[in-house]
């Protein structure tokens, strides 16, 4: 098991998976963050023993283990860099939402050490600060090696997650974009949307202080982090695009229900879709 872990970007995720690696694994953590603030905090809260705005420090910490927890575009950046400070028994993972790109580009550059993950936890609220240590457990970590991926990094990654309390699954990473491209990536780009449709049916800002739990329980995860999601958007167009187009799609055709006061459709629509939504909290109850 890793006993050196270096967390490039401790945020909400990165911060929270180097709270648990530090309570579960008994592991060190050092950071890596563009903001002195995050990286002071971050030594605050005892998320990491040290921490530098400055890749080339990962060559003096020397890590058995890297996880990338940037937004993609900050990924994709940093990549050819990173290489040249650490170790080529290094194992790489990261936690981004897109996996297709990200698996592209990371296994150019480090091969099969190269491990991709998702886990599938978080929150609207960002950045260190809201780290949490037991942010993971109990929750869904996707894994998504390829045919080129080594079976000791694919076993150390998923080993690390476990151990933090996360139940594992493996997924092709194309195939991940299809799925959380409907799931995730579709649901927050609506959330976004309807707000920004609300504002101008609106056009007085102050009415939105008559929004009661529905209207806030829907838009909730539209307060979501504009950059990462700018960059989940645009390295996941493909899906995206075609699910905003089936939700086009969708949404005109509840318009001609209401508009030609088709009831007895109308109900049937509504109902699929509130048994749907009934019959997922049954699965999560299990």
């Amino acid at each position: 098991m890793f006993e050196k872990i270096a967390v490039i970007g401790v945020g909400l995720i990165g911060g929270s998976l180097a709270l648990s690696a530090k309570k579960n694994l008994n592991a060190k953590v050092f950071g890596v963050d563009i903001s002195q603030n995050s990286l002071e905090k971050a030594l605050e809260i005892g998320a990491i023993e040290a921490g530098s705005k400055d890749l080339s420090d990962l060559g003096a910490f020397d890590p058995d283990c890297v996880v990338i927890a940037t937004p993609t575009s900050v990924a994709l950046e940093i990549l050819p860099k990173i290489a040249n400070f650490i170790s080529k028994d290094t194992i790489i993972s990261d936690v981004c939402s897109i996996k297709s790109e990200i698996t592209i580009a990371f296994e150019r550059v480090f091969g099969d050490r190269f491990v991709g993950a998702h886990p599938i936890a978080g929150s609207e609220r960002s950045g260190i600060l809201n780290a949490d240590e037991d942010l993971f457990k109990d929750r869904l970590v996707v894994l998504t090696p390829t045919s080129k991926t080594s079976q000791k990094a694919l076993k150390s990654i998923d080993l690390l997650w476990q151990k933090i309390g996360a139940k594992t699954e493996i997924m092709d990473p194309r195939f991940h974009d299809f799925v959380f491209g409907a799931l995730s990536h579709l649901p927050h780009a609506v959330c976004f949307a309807l707000l920004s449709s609300a504002k101008s049916l609106l056009k007085n800002s102050e009415l939105f202080k008559y929004c009661g739990p529905g209207f806030l329980d829907s838009t909730r995860i539209a307060a979501s982090d504009p950059l990462i999601w700018r960059d989940i958007f645009l390295y996941n167009s493909e899906n995206l695009i075609k699910g905003l187009e089936t939700m086009i799609s969708t949404l005109s055709s509840l318009k001609e229900l209401i508009k030609n006061h088709s009831d007895k459709e109308l109900l049937e629509f509504l109902s699929l879709s509130s048994n749907l939504r009934r019959s997922l909290c049954e699965h999560k109850d299990r």
